[in-house]
């Protein structure tokens, strides 16, 4: 039996990483998701930990362990997936990428909106 997540594999994997170059430290990842309307619930525990170790955990982790648990079957964060996309998709402030991530950043930005287009596309085929 198939799971379903409504961010499949590819549009997962370059919102993560999206998100992970377009915030400079762990707790911009987590305001990030906070001003995306995602449940105190979901974050403190990640947030807890890293405040007591800062090298408990990558970006890239605490990143995975909270898309991961808002991209489930059902419609319960749907509001906050639509945010986190439109965040990424509407993000044009580059300069405060740290350096070595800034040419990622935009380069996973544009990877989002990319393949949000051909998931368009590819409907609007499907339906024909």
């Amino acid at each position: 039996m198939n799971e379903f997540y409504w961010f499949e594999p590819t549009l997962y994997d370059f919102i993560k990483k999206a998100i992970t170059n377009i915030n400079k430290s762990k707790k911009d990842v987590f305001d990030f998701f906070k001003t995306a309307g995602v449940e105190e619930k979901i974050i403190i525990d990640l947030e807890n930990q890293i405040n007591k170790d800062s090298n408990s955990m990558y970006k890239e982790q605490v990143c995975d362990d909270i898309l991961y648990k808002i991209n489930d079957k059902s419609n319960k964060y749907k509001v906050q997936r639509v945010e986190i996309i439109r965040k990424i998709v509407e993000f044009k402030d580059f300069d405060r990428c740290n350096v070595d991530e800034e040419q990622f950043a935009r380069e996973y930005v544009k990877d989002v909106i990319n393949y949000l287009k051909f998931l368009e596309n590819k409907l609007k085929t499907e339906n024909k």
